[in-house]
């Protein structure tokens, strides 16, 4: 499409995506300070499913086109990011 920037589109959508992670996170330990251990349980919820995909939407769309892009092939800063997302999907499945 004309006049759609799609490297800056991409870091708009990751940015934001990484405030909606952040803030799902606010919100499960605000919870936790209460009583209401459902609300806490519904919030953890729809945080580890945004984490969840947020990662695998790193992994599946950003990373390949960093990658292509700077010809680095799955080694640099990518290869690191891979290796924090599986520590992060331990402690999420903890």
């Amino acid at each position: 499409m004309a006049g759609i920037d799609i490297e800056s589109g991409l870091a708009a959508f990751f940015e934001q995506d990484h405030r909606d992670c952040d803030a799902r996170w606010v919100d499960v330990e605000e919870l936790l300070d209460t009583l209401d251990v459902e609300a806490a349980r519904l919030a953890w919820q729809k945080f580890n499913a945004g984490m969840r995909r947020h990662i695998a939407m790193e992994e599946e769309v950003l990373f390949p086109a960093l990658e292509s892009a700077t010809s680095m092939g799955g080694s640099g800063p990518t290869a690191m990011m891979r290796m924090e997302h599986q520590q992060m999907r331990g402690l999420l499945d903890q």
